[in-house]
Protein backbone atom coordinates (compact mmCIF):
# COMPACT_ATOMS: atom_id res chain seq x y z
CA UNK A 1 0.00 0.00 0.00
CA UNK A 2 2.86 2.53 0.90
CA UNK A 3 4.64 1.73 -2.35
CA UNK A 4 1.71 2.25 -4.26
CA UNK A 5 0.10 5.39 -2.49
CA UNK A 6 3.07 6.64 -0.34
CA UNK A 7 3.93 6.66 3.36
CA UNK A 8 1.11 7.89 4.81
CA UNK A 9 -1.46 5.43 3.72
CA UNK A 10 -1.35 1.59 5.40
CA UNK A 11 -4.00 -1.04 5.07
CA UNK A 12 -6.03 -1.46 8.10
CA UNK A 13 -5.27 -3.43 11.19
CA UNK A 14 -7.28 -6.10 13.28
CA UNK A 15 -8.23 -3.19 15.58
CA UNK A 16 -8.90 -0.97 13.18
CA UNK A 17 -11.76 -3.16 12.08
CA UNK A 18 -13.10 -4.23 15.73
CA UNK A 19 -13.66 -0.51 15.98
CA UNK A 20 -15.48 -0.18 12.58
CA UNK A 21 -18.21 -2.68 13.81
CA UNK A 22 -17.93 -1.48 17.25
CA UNK A 23 -21.66 0.88 17.38
CA UNK A 24 -20.01 2.57 20.04
CA UNK A 25 -17.70 3.64 17.78
CA UNK A 26 -19.12 4.10 14.24
CA UNK A 27 -22.34 4.17 12.85
CA UNK A 28 -23.11 2.14 9.89
CA UNK A 29 -24.94 2.36 6.73
CA UNK A 30 -26.24 0.29 4.18
CA UNK A 31 -25.97 1.28 0.01
CA UNK A 32 -28.51 -0.68 -1.57
CA UNK A 33 -27.67 1.21 -4.86
CA UNK A 34 -23.59 0.80 -4.25
CA UNK A 35 -24.11 -2.34 -2.36
CA UNK A 36 -22.41 -1.88 0.12
CA UNK A 37 -21.20 -0.14 3.33
CA UNK A 38 -20.30 3.38 5.30
CA UNK A 39 -19.03 2.99 8.21
CA UNK A 40 -18.60 6.71 9.98
CA UNK A 41 -16.74 7.70 12.97
CA UNK A 42 -18.43 9.48 16.14
CA UNK A 43 -17.94 11.77 18.32
CA UNK A 44 -14.44 13.60 17.27
CA UNK A 45 -14.19 11.39 14.39
CA UNK A 46 -17.65 11.88 12.45
CA UNK A 47 -15.36 13.39 9.71
CA UNK A 48 -13.87 10.51 9.14
CA UNK A 49 -16.06 7.45 7.17
CA UNK A 50 -14.89 4.42 4.50
CA UNK A 51 -16.99 2.94 1.85
CA UNK A 52 -16.60 -0.87 1.73
CA UNK A 53 -18.13 -2.66 -1.07
CA UNK A 54 -19.59 -6.43 -1.01
CA UNK A 55 -16.62 -6.76 -3.28
CA UNK A 56 -16.30 -10.69 -2.75
CA UNK A 57 -13.23 -12.08 -3.27
CA UNK A 58 -11.25 -14.17 -6.24
CA UNK A 59 -10.35 -18.07 -5.71
CA UNK A 60 -8.07 -18.97 -8.48
CA UNK A 61 -9.96 -17.22 -11.68
CA UNK A 62 -13.38 -17.16 -9.80
CA UNK A 63 -15.10 -14.04 -8.25
CA UNK A 64 -17.04 -15.56 -4.76
CA UNK A 65 -20.23 -13.10 -3.35
CA UNK A 66 -19.61 -9.93 -5.19
CA UNK A 67 -22.67 -7.95 -4.65
CA UNK A 68 -23.87 -9.94 -1.50
CA UNK A 69 -20.53 -10.62 0.89
CA UNK A 70 -17.49 -8.66 1.44
CA UNK A 71 -13.77 -9.93 3.40
CA UNK A 72 -11.34 -7.69 3.54
CA UNK A 73 -7.68 -7.93 4.48
CA UNK A 74 -6.04 -6.62 7.85
CA UNK A 75 -2.07 -6.14 7.94
CA UNK A 76 -2.31 -8.63 10.90
CA UNK A 77 -1.73 -12.24 9.41
CA UNK A 78 -1.76 -14.94 12.96
CA UNK A 79 0.42 -17.49 11.20
CA UNK A 80 1.46 -18.64 7.68
CA UNK A 81 -1.98 -20.05 6.50
CA UNK A 82 -4.52 -17.44 8.07
CA UNK A 83 -4.36 -13.95 8.92
CA UNK A 84 -7.07 -11.03 9.90
CA UNK A 85 -10.14 -9.98 8.39
CA UNK A 86 -13.26 -7.92 8.21
CA UNK A 87 -16.44 -9.65 6.89
CA UNK A 88 -19.66 -8.03 5.68
CA UNK A 89 -22.94 -9.44 4.18
CA UNK A 90 -25.44 -7.16 3.17
CA UNK A 91 -28.63 -5.20 5.14
CA UNK A 92 -30.76 -8.14 5.32
CA UNK A 93 -27.69 -10.08 7.23
CA UNK A 94 -25.61 -7.51 8.79
CA UNK A 95 -23.53 -8.93 11.41
CA UNK A 96 -19.82 -8.04 10.70
CA UNK A 97 -17.23 -9.55 11.92
CA UNK A 98 -13.43 -9.55 12.16
CA UNK A 99 -11.48 -12.97 12.52
CA UNK A 100 -8.65 -14.91 11.82
CA UNK A 101 -9.59 -17.85 9.77
CA UNK A 102 -8.65 -16.36 6.50
CA UNK A 103 -6.68 -18.20 4.35
CA UNK A 104 -4.21 -16.18 2.93
CA UNK A 105 -4.05 -17.58 -0.55
CA UNK A 106 -7.32 -15.99 -0.92
CA UNK A 107 -7.49 -12.80 -3.16
CA UNK A 108 -9.59 -10.55 -0.77
CA UNK A 109 -9.35 -7.09 -1.36
CA UNK A 110 -7.11 -4.31 0.21
CA UNK A 111 -9.03 -1.20 1.80
CA UNK A 112 -6.06 1.50 1.98
CA UNK A 113 -6.88 4.44 5.25
CA UNK A 114 -4.31 7.05 6.26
Amino acid sequence: VKAMLGPEWRMPSKDDFAKLVDTSVCTQEWDATRKGWTFTGKGGYSSNSIFLPLAGYEDGEVRVGAGERGWYWSSDATDATYAWGLYLRDFSAFNPNVHDQNFRYLGYPVRAVR
